[in-house]
């Protein structure tokens, strides 16, 4: 123990430092600090991006208004969920029961999960101009204020039509939020940490695109809302599928009404 105390008297700050740096770059942690940076960063550009691409306008308030409904369906149904209930759940399963059993469980969550959210997607496409009247008009959110006071049927057709492209996001964001928990119980966190990334980038691309060369508009920028969204869902499988490969129950197997666990989370 002296020795040990000596030596490390002897290691001068300049060394230590040195030593924790290359630490840092051969460790996981640099490459998840980098990404999270870069993600904030690409999140902080694509607002100031649309926002210099299309300007102060009405139309960008309607959007983002549209935005909204996705968004609170997603946040509702699932999101919340994520942190308190589905990681540590997963995380208990996997220990306890092995992978086989987590695999059989992510699979009977997919299933209610799809069919929550494909049941609340219809009903929100169907329902989509009395919420999007209402949602202009304030009784929903007041998020539009400025809209509310000088909107017109042209207005509530678009903001319908963007509501309607995007309600497809929060169910593939669903799925990706489930298979996200799967990975993270199993440590890949640098695809979970990169899928954030791709989501900003592609939304970046696709909308400097859409807008610049193919004349697509706020039509272009909803698309590319739901492109992210897809290839933040798309990142994660390859990894998943080879983490899972031996390890995938037959379909008799697989009966949501039979696990236990998936009763303990209240979406």
């Amino acid at each position: 123990m002296k020795e040990t105390i000596k030596k490390v008297k002897n290691i001068s700050p300049r060394k230590l430092i040195r030593s924790l740096l290359e630490k840092i770059r051969s460790s996981k942690v640099s490459y998840i600090m980098v990404i999270v940076t870069l993600t904030k960063l690409f999140g902080f550009i694509k607002l100031r991006f649309i926002a210099g691409l299309f300007g102060a306008s009405n139309e960008l308030d309607l959007f983002w208004a549209a935005f909204t409904i996705p968004d609170m369906m997603y946040n509702v149904l699932i999101s919340g969920s994520i942190n308190a209930a589905i990681i540590p759940i997963f995380s208990e399963v996997f220990h306890k029961k092995g992978n086989k059993n987590l695999i059989r469980l992510f699979i009977n969550f997919d299933i209610v999960i799809g069919f929550i959210f494909i049941v609340f997607g219809i009903l929100m496409f169907a329902f989509a101009r009395p919420l999007s009247l209402m949602l202009l008009e304030g009784k929903i959110l007041n998020i539009t204020p400025g809209v509310a006071r000088t909107y017109n049927p042209a207005d509530l057709d678009l903001l319908v039509r963007w509501t309607r492209i995007m309600i497809l996001s929060p169910v593939i964001l669903g799925f990706s939020t489930i298979l996200t928990a799967y990975m993270r119980v199993r440590r890949e966190f640098f695809i979970t940490n990169l899928a954030p990334l791709l989501y900003n980038i592609i939304i970046l691309a696709f909308t400097y695109v859409g807008v610049k060369f193919l004349n697509m508009g706020y039509d272009g920028l909803a698309i590319a809302v739901l492109l992210g969204t897809t290839a933040q869902l798309i990142i994660q499988l390859p990894k998943f599928f080879k983490l899972a490969k031996n390890d995938f129950p037959r379909l008799a197997e697989i009966s949501v009404s039979s696990s236990k666990e998936l009763s303990l989370i209240h979406i």
